[in-house]
Parts: structure tokens; C-alpha cells; sequence
């Protein structure tokens, strides 16, 4: 992610859509800065009497950067203040992207408060500090094609591979960048079973027994939420293995007949 773009995005406008436009004038103060991550900071018990610590965990602060941004024609208009101010004035978390990167974006709000600083009557321009929700960016949301594993079965599976493009280090875990995705199952063939192994994740199983016949499931395996189209619960019909891939490729198998949608949303040091 770069900013070198005199375009952004924000809650699904672009600068350029207003009527008077808007442009990316700076990044910080002196220079023009690339955003990548939040800062870090390890949680720890000191030790007495002792210069050493005892490491509990790392925090990742939420990511924040300035953009500083001035009328096109120069001029801060009535019309131009309304439209602006409006438009950047969410009170909720919305989208922002660089034109740099369109296919990267990170949410969040615009949380100082908006001071227009006017050189000469109606030029100036307007620093805005963002605040993201995040510690990083994130990836368009990327839904998989429909996996089709109709003739699947426990003698003989079917194999695919789906590209965890995570590089963040998972904060539960802390030692690889496991990604949870969400699935969308659909169960044919009036199979009760699920059964997926990430034969990349050393040989991982998540599975379900004794459904309802043709049962239709939407998991959000970062959640740990599980939702049923008949409303069933299911959840001591479950292993408790929710779904999960490690960075890179990665190569599954399902033993019963069913299809099957990944959408994923990798977050991303960039």
C-alpha cells in the first residue's frame, strides 16, 4: 500500500466524485509516509530483584495515520465545506482506500476535530487524523467459485486447494498466520455428515455427524458462530475444530457430499 495517489477513498465516495474535488495533498508532516501497520507493545509481569521480565503476550495498537487534503481549485467554497465535512463526518467505521491499491482497504473513522486552516481567505486545507479498526490492512472480501464435491465420499474425497494471502501472525495463536474463513455449506445427496481435513494443517478435521438431511450451514470459523437454515443446533453434533488455514496454499479434502463457498477478508502488513 502506497500513498502516493492524489485520490481516496472513503464510505464508498471517492474525492474526485465531489463537485469540487478534492485531493491527497501529504502523508505526516515533512514527508510522505506509507501506513503498514499498527505499533506493538509486549504485555509482561516483572520479575523481582531481576532485570528480566516474564513475557505474556504482544499488542497490536489499532492503526492510525494523518492525510492532509485541500480543495483542487484551491478555494474552500461554502458548497465544498458542506460536502466535505459531510462526507468525512461518519460517526461509524467506513472504508477507506488509496487509489495507489484500490484492492486494499482498511475501516474506520476520522476522529480529530476538523479545523480549517485558511492561508489567504478561502485557500487552505484541512489535516484529518484516521483511525482504523485494525492493525493492518485488509484484502478485498474474496468469495471462493462454488466448490463442488456432489460425488464426494469417505472412500473417496474430494480434493482442493484454497491461497490463505494473510501475512499477519494470528493473535491467538502467535506462531503462524492462520486465517478463519467463513463457509457456506450446502449438504446433497441426503447426506447427515460434513468432514473437511487441511491435509496442510496437519491433517486438521472439521466435522459434523447426524445433521438434518441436506442441512444447509453458514460457519463463521473466526467467530466460532454456526448457523443452520432448518435452525437446528448443532454444536454437539460438532467436533469443535472450527476451520482454519495456515499461510500459503493449502490443500482439503471433503468426504461427503455437499458444496462449498469460502469467503475470506486477508489481513495484510503491506
Amino acid at each position: 500500500m502506497s500513498f502516493v495517489s492524489t485520490e481516496f477513498s472513503y464510505a464508498g465516495k471517492k474525492s474526485s466524485d465531489l463537485p469540487i474535488k478534492v485531493y491527497l495533498v501529504q502523508i505526516g508532516n515533512t514527508t510522505i509516509e506509507t501506513p503498514v501497520s499498527g505499533s506493538k507493545s509486549m504485555e509482561y509481569d516483572e520479575v523481582a530483584f531481576s532485570d528480566k521480565i516474564t513475557y505474556k503476550k504482544t499488542k497490536m495498537d489499532l492503526m492510525q495515520f494523518k492525510i492532509i487534503i485541500s480543495p483542487l481549485d484551491k478555494e474552500w467554497t461554502d458548497n465544498l465545506r458542506y460536502e466535505v465535512f459531510g462526507w468525512l463526518g461518519s460517526r461509524t467505521p467506513q472504508e477507506f482506500r488509496s487509489s495507489d491499491n484500490e484492492g486494499k482497504l482498511v475501516y474506520g473513522i476520522f476522529t480529530n476535530a476538523i479545523s480549517l486552516k485558511i492561508i489567504n481567505k478561502t485557500q487552505g486545507y484541512v489535516e484529518l487524523d484516521f483511525q482504523a479498526t485494525t492493525p493492518y490492512w485488509l484484502t478485498e472480501v474474496l468469495e471462493s467459485e462454488v466448490i463442488d464435491c456432489t460425488t464426494a465420499s469417505p472412500s473417496t474425497p474430494i480434493t482442493f486447494n484454497v491461497n490463505n494471502l494473510s501475512n499477519v501472525i494470528h493473535p491467538k495463536y502467535d506462531w503462524d498466520c492462520f486465517y478463519f474463513p467463513k463457509i457456506f455449506i450446502d449438504l446433497k445427496n441426503n447426506t447427515t455428515n460434513f468432514k473437511l481435513i487441511n491435509t496442510s494443517d496437519g491433517n486438521r478435521e472439521t466435522s459434523f455427524t447426524n445433521l438434518t438431511a441436506n442441512e444447509i450451514l453458514f460457519i463463521d470459523n473466526d467467530l466460532e458462530k454456526i448457523e443452520t437454515q432448518s435452525g437446528a443446533l448443532v454444536l454437539s453434533k460438532f467436533n469443535e475444530n472450527f476451520f482454519r488455514l495456515v499461510k500459503g496454499n493449502n490443500i482439503i479434502q471433503c468426504y461427503y457430499p455437499c458444496l462449498i463457498q469460502f469467503v475470506c477478508q486477508f489481513p495484510q502488513f503491506t
